[in-house]
């Protein structure tokens, strides 16, 4: 994300701001309520415009159909359809990735084992608890393999214990080859070590 450039009514909420991440890494992006965290992530996600600027992945400037094929978004806000059953959701989520049905299956019954929501595939999303249904999410950001994934916040409705297997999943993801970028408040940081901690504020990211 290069020179970004967003306001919010007169609130210049990015100004001029960058960002890089790799392949296998995980960017964390931390600030207090209304640093602009979700701008950022909305922006490379594609569903807010800057007023300047411009998002690429290895130099290829993001379009609808890259954002479709490779890249995962979830925020506390993500609509769902309750009636669907997880493992259906999780098959919907993946429908405009690159997988075989086989790998889509496979990969969804490694992702749930990771969460521990492989029980509960044949159930629909309305019967889980509130951080089954964050974990739901999640499974769904990461089911297609997608080269890059954001999460605005979704890490906030959960637990010290269910975060600590979030992070783990995460992680693993990571260790597969995506990138991953994580809005968070500063409480909700990652043990050390496991990501790049970035500070937003007045605009710019540091």
């Amino acid at each position: 994300m290069d020179n970004v450039v967003h306001a919010i009514g007169e609130r210049v909420v990015l100004d001029h701001a960058c960002l890089a991440l790799g392949a296998g890494e995980i960017v964390v992006l931390a600030g207090p309520p209304g640093s602009g965290k979700t701008s950022v992530l909305g922006i490379i996600a594609g569903t807010l415009k800057p007023l300047a600027g411009t998002v690429a992945w290895n130099d290829i400037l993001l379009d609808a159909g890259y954002r479709r094929r490779h890249l995962s978004y979830a925020g506390t806000s993500t609509p769902i359809i309750r009636d669907y059953l997880l493992g259906d959701f999780l098959r919907i989520a993946a429908a405009d990735s690159l997988l075989s049905d086989a790998q889509m299956l496979a990969r969804s019954s490694e992702v749930l084992e990771r969460l521990g929501l492989q029980a509960r595939r044949k159930e629909p999303l309305a019967a889980l608890s509130g951080s089954e249904m964050v974990k739901a999410m999640l499974a769904a950001c990461l089911v297609g393999a997608p080269r890059l994934i954001l999460l605005d916040q979704s890490l906030s409705l959960l637990d010290s214990k269910d975060r600590a297997v979030a992070w783990e999943t995460l992680a693993a993801a990571a260790r597969e080859g995506a990138a991953l970028l994580v809005s968070a408040y500063p409480e909700q940081l990652p043990p050390p070590g496991d990501a790049r901690i970035l500070q937003i504020a007045d605009g710019r990211i540091r």
